[in-house]
């Protein structure tokens, strides 16, 4: 495969999402702070969850196993969201309190969506970046990797489509679910949890003869979905006067 491949397997997880970011978010210094500094809490979160993994492994070649695993992890995550969800509404009260103590403006809403957008862009990218690492004992060849159930597609491929899918999933759905623990809707709370779970059962048809493209088409379609509902969410959010009384 080689550096060269390599290389674009990263910009095919997380290129695109990564340049959106760069030009909508990252305009301001203090939200690039706090992508990093979420992404070091998903990096803990991740790395919590792959030693519970490992203590696993090897798991049986087929799909039930790795299912409860998959639901497991999932739904570690969706507490480590709960958490994180807390972390941020501490961290708005100090900024409010330090921006009515040096008598500057306080944080609007779209400060506040740009701050989730943050947190859900770090969680996305976390996941990029673990599966890079993955790959990389595999890139020392000059082939790539195919599995006899889906020669359509090579593995690398796959799963930079996954990681891309699941970076518009995370970033999306940290949107909805903030906004969900915001106006109390239902709806908003906990379908982004049940999407979660959701999307990461659809990776378990890469199991099935062809799957792998199944897999990858569904969850691209989930992500996109996601994020289509994520900024409706966000412009009703900034928008109030659009809702119906």
């Amino acid at each position: 495969m080689g550096f060269e491949g390599f290389c674009g397997l990263l910009l095919v997880s997380a290129g695109p999402a990564t340049v959106l970011y760069s030009v909508v978010i990252a305009r301001k210094s203090f939200l690039v702070i706090l992508t990093f500094a979420s992404v070091f809490y998903w990096l803990i979160v991740l790395l919590l969850i792959s030693c519970l993994a490992r203590g696993f492994a090897p798991l049986p070649n087929h799909a039930g196993p790795y299912a409860a695993l998959l639901i497991t992890c999932v739904g570690i995550e969706e507490a480590a969201r709960l958490g994180l969800y807390k972390l941020n509404q501490r961290l708005l009260v100090i900024l409010e309190k330090l921006a009515d103590r040096q008598e500057h403006t306080t944080l609007s809403k779209a400060d506040r969506l740009a701050m989730t957008t943050a947190h859900g862009f770090a969680h996305g990218l976390t996941h990029a970046i673990f599966l890079c690492i993955s790959w990389l004992p595999l890139t020392l060849d000059a082939g790539t990797y195919y599995i006899g159930s889906c020669p359509q597609m090579s593995v690398f491929l796959g799963s930079a489509l996954l990681a891309f899918a699941f970076l518009m999933l995370h970033t999306s759905s940290m949107v909805v679910a903030f906004a969900g623990a915001e106006n109390g809707k239902p709806l908003h709370r906990f379908g982004p949890s049940a999407v979660h779970f959701i999307a990461a059962l659809v990776t378990l048809s890469s199991f099935a003869q062809g799957g792998c493209m199944a897999s990858a088409v569904l969850s691209l379609l989930i992500g996109a979905s996601s994020t289509l509902c994520a900024g409706h969410v966000a412009w009703k959010s900034l928008h109030p006067s659009n809702d119906p009384a």
